[in-house]
């Protein structure tokens, strides 16, 4: 396997073991992705869904509007997952403004910002399957 497709495989673990509350510190995986591909939004935005899972919104949010949103790869994915964090954390205006920026385009983010911005609870919602192929395109 080549160092891309580890990377990959590695994102898809620690996005699939966060998000179904399986429990462990992903945060190794997450900081050897940043480390190998620091234009790629996919550490960062790892590191924030294991904090939205933990209800640390503003560490989330925090690390999104640091490292993942301005990533050259996945930031748009950043941004919705930025949205939900927002909303979440009971920022409401400032979530779906966000959202509404992200909709517009043909991407998986785009369709969770939309899913997001109709949900009146976010909690309902959880990032699409396809997030952590999308982030490692």
């Amino acid at each position: 396997m080549g160092a891309d497709k580890d990377l990959k495989l590695l994102t898809e673990i620690g996005f699939s073991v966060t998000l179904r509350g399986l429990g462990g510190n992903m945060d190794p995986i997450f900081a050897a992705i940043e480390q190998e591909k620091p234009e790629n939004a996919a550490g960062p935005i790892g590191r924030a869904l294991q904090a939205l899972v933990k209800r640390d919104f503003e560490t989330a949010i925090d690390i999104l509007r640091t490292k993942g949103v301005n990533a050259a790869v996945a930031a748009k994915e950043a941004q919705s997952i930025l949205a939900l964090a927002l909303k979440l954390s009971g920022r409401e205006a400032e979530s779906r403004k966000l959202a509404a920026e992200i909709a517009g385009t043909d991407t998986n983010a785009a369709r969770f910002a939309a899913r997001l911005a109709r949900k009146d609870e976010a909690e309902e919602d959880a990032p699409a399957p396809e997030m952590a192929r999308a982030v490692n395109a």
